[in-house]
């Protein structure tokens, strides 16, 4: 499966590729990351993710469950191959910031 990357899913790859998370967590950092402009509802959030772990861009990490948190929860991790999708994405994006940016500062021409 070939996944067009959109701004939710490099979201997602970039919380994971920070530290492992289940979706819930995913979504609070998201929001934590861009201050609560954008916020995932949950049925996106859980379709990225079995996009992206389709992709093999993340898979599941196998850990015991801890004592208060519910076994439903499944903590994902990015793969090599996520790492590589999302850093040239990062780079594609600052060479288009690049562009859309002026060459240099424009003046104000003030009336005489």
């Amino acid at each position: 499966m070939v996944i067009t990357p959109n701004y939710s899913a490099l979201l997602i790859l970039a919380c994971l590729a920070d530290a492992d998370m289940h979706g819930y967590a995913v979504t609070k950092e998201v929001a934590a990351r861009t201050a609560d402009t954008i916020r995932l509802r949950p049925t996106t959030v859980y379709r990225l993710i079995a996009q992206l772990a389709d992709a093999g861009l993340i898979e599941p990490v196998r850990q015991r469950a801890r004592l208060l948190d519910d076994p439903r929860r499944r903590t994902f991790k990015v793969t090599n191959a996520g790492r590589r999708l999302l850093a040239g994405e990062m780079r594609r994006l600052d060479r288009v910031r690049r562009a859309v940016r002026p060459a240099r500062p424009r003046t104000v021409r003030r009336p005489i």
